[in-house]
């Protein structure tokens, strides 16, 4: 390819940088990136550089989902980006959602995507959309999205395989079990017996689980998850474990009787007080590194994250209070972008996707004979129509009715909203938000709020970036301060710019800190 002409001084370019693990690949393609942006007339002092490595391709989803708003945000905070430079398009895109948001916003900015293998132009010279380059690009992500969803089933299935015939799926090894040669879990004569023991000792004494578990760790005999913080976890874990009679593939270690007598004593114990209080943020507040959610503790108005080394809390009305204001935001810019659609329009495709429904339905129906009729030619024709042959089969089959399947519940999706939408459920129009009760305000967070990450920045300093399910792109985030005098929040933009929260925390917090679960008056 002859060299372009030099751009402007000013121009840069985005080298992004996407692999699975192996370090030394990720190096080479970026290398062969910059070369190919300087051949394309950017100099190399104007190049941003951006690696991504660490997860499988299987685990990258989310991974991707967060690497494409961290390049949303370094365009936005620099509006002399022209170009953004990617390998190849199976590693672009994994996830088509963030993908389709991210090539609109190129468009819309003039950014031109530009993919090395297959070479893909995105933009014309003039800035306008190639549209036969734009239609092989989609027609690429489609495809890497169907060859990910395979390889997810196929995994999936590998690991139920494996997990039936007692072999080996990665993970912890349970106590008193071992790995042979091939992976098979075996009875390992050396923990066998402390095994026994917990279960005997918690059935026929008058110990409580957590007593069992000081003794067998004061006697060296017993070393503890250090992923656990509580003794009382293990030991539960390890009396409700049905692996130890035998189940899951596993070689059984004690009787059925023991067993039923240990699950009987168990069920006596008191159960733990479930609070009635709604929580905005309950089960949506993670851990950014370990994707641990946050609990609500009752002692202190804190939401708190205790797994292993971790261990930190933040302030349940800051978290609330942004979980909220964030929603309405969303929940409103969802329904004015519906409330521009024809209703007309609605009626229409739900009758449309019915009857495409109902088509893929008699698809499904009609594949899952051909895997009857491969069953069937193996047991009557075995030579002709070997159990390999039946295998290839049954595989092949059961690839395409799992991408009908997501297809039809992708439509059911679709008309699900839409019926919504035309039955007036958006009920809440009819209230002000400052009217809504907790449930209907938590309602609302459950239609558009996925989950907010938490990530460590400082000293008793968090940033929380808010994952929403419209797929509405937002790079805006949330910090958050703890201090003496209560924790202080912002809200900030892609440029750093923020706006205060604090007070406004003050005026709305719901929960008290003397008196956990009772409302402030």
């Amino acid at each position: 390819m002859a060299k372009n002409k030099t751009k402007n001084s000013n121009e840069k370019a985005v080298i992004w940088g996407r692999v699975s693990t192996v370090y030394q690949e990720l190096e080479s393609q970026v290398n062969e990136m910059i070369g190919y942006a300087i051949n394309d007339g950017y100099s190399r002092d104007n190049l941003v550089i951006i690696k991504s490595k660490g997860a499988s391709a299987i685990k990258q989803n989310e991974l991707y989902k967060q690497e494409v708003e961290e390049l949303l945000t370094t365009l936005d905070s620099d509006t002399n980006i022209k170009s953004v430079y990617v390998w190849e398009v199976s590693r672009l895109a994994r996830v088509e959602l963030p993908f389709y948001h991210m090539k609109e916003y190129f468009v819309t900015h003039k950014v031109n995507l530009i993919v090395k293998t297959p070479e893909i132009h995105l933009l014309k010279e003039d800035g306008t959309v190639d549209l036969t380059q734009e239609l092989i690009l989609n027609v690429m992500v489609t495809l890497a999205k169907q060859e990910m969803e395979i390889k997810q089933k196929r995994f999936a299935r590998g690991k139920a395989r494996n997990k039936a015939e007692g072999k080996y799926n990665g993970g912890r090894i349970k106590l008193g079990y071992k790995l042979d040669e091939t992976k098979h879990f075996v009875i390992n004569p050396d923990t066998v017996d402390l095994v026994r023991r917990i279960f005997t000792a918690y059935v026929n004494s008058e110990k409580s689980v957590g007593g069992i578990f000081k003794e067998l760790v004061d006697l060296g005999i017993y070393h503890p998850n250090p992923n656990v913080t509580k003794g009382n976890k293990q030991m539960n874990a390890i009396l409700k474990d049905r692996a130890y009679i035998g189940e899951n593939g596993y070689p059984q270690i004690i009787t059925h009787e023991l067993f039923e007598k240990a699950q009987a004593k168990l069920a006596t114990h008191p159960k733990r007080h479930k609070t009635t209080e709604i929580y905005y943020c309950h089960s949506i507040l993670k851990d950014g590194d370990t994707g641990y959610t946050f609990i609500a503790d009752r002692g202190s108005t804190s939401y708190c994250m205790n797994i292993g080394p971790k261990k930190y809390c933040l302030s349940i009305n800051p978290c609330d209070v942004l979980c909220w204001f964030t929603a309405s935001y969303l929940y409103n810019n969802m329904l004015s972008t519906d409330r521009k659609t024809n209703t007309t329009e609605y009626t229409e495709r739900i009758e449309e996707n019915r009857t495409k429904i109902s088509s893929k339905n008699e698809k499904i129906e009609e594949l899952k004979k051909q895997i009857d009729r491969a069953i069937e030619m193996n047991i009557v024709q075995p030579v002709h129509f070997s159990t390999e042959k039946m295998n290839a089969v049954i595989e092949r089959v059961e690839k395409e009715i799992a991408k009908i399947q997501k297809e039809v519940t992708d439509l059911l999706t679709d008309n699900a909203r839409m019926e919504e939408f035309l039955r007036g459920e958006d009920k809440y129009l009819n209230f002000s938000m400052n009217e809504m009760t907790d449930e209907m305000k938590k309602e609302i967070i459950g239609k558009v709020i996925e989950k907010i990450i938490v990530t460590p920045i400082g000293e008793h300093e968090y940033k929380l970036q808010v994952i929403n399910k419209i797929g509405y792109i937002d790079n805006s985030y949330w910090t958050y301060v703890a201090s003496s005098q209560g924790a202080k929040l912002r809200l900030v933009d892609a440029r750093g710019a923020g706006v205060d929260f604090t007070d406004y925390v003050k005026q709305n917090r719901r929960f008290t800190r003397k008196r956990y679960g009772k409302k402030r008056k």
